[in-house]
């Protein structure tokens, strides 16, 4: 029997499910759900420039309203003058879903049932056949990120830092694959193409957006190859390398604070003019009265082993503390008091009450490129839900933190930036990770937007968003 009438006769509806998106100079499918489900029908993949211009013109006269046949398929396929050997491609990828009416799913279900009471061996159903099995593992990236993101095309890299340096910070080598985990509520895809609107600094007017047209590639996580900081330092400094060639501004997720000495490092050999901006609730230059690999003594290491010559210290809060002699050396034999300004956490709200005067003082800084690091603990606990290394009390609200780093991309060039100390087995667990993401994204469109790389604008592609209209 010629079965050729019957396969061009089984018709088929485009998976509801299928997204088309542009980015980074590539053309990708994904799954409407990327977002919410760990596992989704459509797996994210690059597709063929044909192939996406296809499906968006067949879409677009409307041919999937209804279910079709296959040869009505391949004449519309043929008419665009497209190859008609991407159906077949579209069916292995789930793109086009076999139709199977009201009928034909009572009349399986039928015979099912009566093959079950009545059959002398029931039928069974290898598992490889189920529905359940047609599904993919989400990516575990952040923001749901494609792994094949063009280098070129991006202008921002997230790179994980999975280290911790004593016992009081361990957990927090488990940060970036716990944000990660959490940033999957998101899709960068979705961003990218739409944006997202902002009011947590709004001061009047419309609501700004942020994330449209921004390309961002996760860099997967740091490894040191010999298991040591020093290897770090290495590895740090041909990924820095790499970054560069590409304009790519880093954007590292800790990991403790220990982890900004080598970043720093590697930074100041290629641009010695680099400052740093540094929230924390701990000043870390006098903790230590040597250079140490510890989470209490980053800046005293850069200062003590780089010449680096601006340094802004915001946040601070410690009260009492009897190392005076370690910082009368500091003081005394590395320049601190020429080098290193310390913002306390009343002089930094006093700041914040003032519009004119935090702008007046940021915009003083200009004239060299700056790095931030943000310990996380420089939030109040209460912001932070306790998920730091060491809590310590009141401190910066979010929408404090989001003002700040709104007026330093407004008046500064910000080279790349580091997020350090999230602990997400401290505190309320789950309590801080949504927050922490958020800011994840606005140090992503700051630093895209001084990059001196122009986010592509997003091309229209309403017709593949979700729709709230029934």
């Amino acid at each position: 029997m010629d079965d050729t009438h019957a396969l061009d006769d089984q018709r088929y509806r485009l998976n509801p499910r299928l997204r088309l998106t542009q980015y980074g100079g590539a053309f990708y499918a994904h799954d409407a759900a990327l977002a919410q489900e760990p596992m989704v029908h459509i797996a994210t993949q690059r597709i063929a420039e044909a192939d996406f211009a296809t499906l968006r013109a067949l879409k677009g006269q409307g041919l999937f309203i209804e279910p079709e046949t296959m040869s009505s398929l391949k004449a519309a396929v043929l008419a665009l003058d497209a190859d008609a050997a991407a159906l077949d491609r579209w069916i292995k990828a789930r793109f086009l879903l076999s139709h199977t009416s009201p009928a034909q799913q009572v009349e399986a279900r039928l015979l099912q049932r009566l093959s079950d009471d009545f059959a002398a061996m029931p039928q069974r159903r290898e598992f490889s056949d189920l529905e359940t099995n047609q599904r993919f593992f989400a990516p575990n990236t952040f923001f749901n990120l494609p792994r094949d993101v063009d280098p070129s095309r991006a202008h921002v890299g997230m790179i994980g830092l999975p280290f911790a340096s004593l016992p009081v910070s361990a957990g927090t080598q488990t940060a970036p694959e716990a944000l990660r985990l959490q940033s999957r509520a998101v899709s960068w895809l979705d961003l990218h193409k739409n944006g997202a609107y902002s009011d947590i600094v709004l001061s009047g007017g419309r609501p700004g957006v942020i994330g449209r047209g921004i390309v961002v590639q996760d860099c997967g996580d740091l490894q040191s190859p010999d298991g040591t900081p020093c290897g770090m330092l290495g590895a740090l400094e041909m990924l820095l390398d790499r970054l560069a060639d590409d304009t790519i501004r880093p954007l590292f997720v800790g990991g403790d604070h220990a982890v900004t000495y080598p970043v720093i490092k590697a930074m100041l050999a290629r641009e010695p003019r680099l400052g740093l901006l540094h929230f924390d609730a701990h000043n870390d230059l006098f903790y230590q009265d040597a250079i140490s690999y510890n989470h209490a003594a980053f800046l005293s290491n850069l200062i003590r082993d780089t010449d680096i010559e601006t340094v802004v210290s915001l946040g601070l809060r410690t009260a009492l503390d009897q190392r005076t002699q370690v910082m009368d050396r500091a003081y005394a034999s590395h320049g601190v008091g020429a080098r290193v300004t310390l913002l306390p956490l009343m002089r930094l709200k006093q700041l914040l009450a003032s519009p004119a005067a935090l702008s007046e003082a940021i915009a003083a800084l200009a004239g060299r490129p700056y790095y931030i690091t943000l310990d996380l603990d420089v939030m109040s606990e209460t912001a932070i839900a306790g998920q730091v290394s060491t809590p310590c009390g009141a401190g910066l609200e979010w929408h404090e933190l989001h003002t700040l780093l709104q007026a330093m991309f407004a008046h500064l060039d910000i080279c790349g930036a580091d997020v350090v100390e999230f602990n997400p087995g401290n505190g309320k667990a789950g309590g801080a990770a949504r927050a922490v993401n958020a800011m994840l994204v606005h140090l992503i469109d700051g630093l895209a937007r001084s990059d001196g790389k122009p986010p592509a604008p997003a091309r229209d592609e309403q017709d593949d968003a979700p729709s709230d209209r029934p």
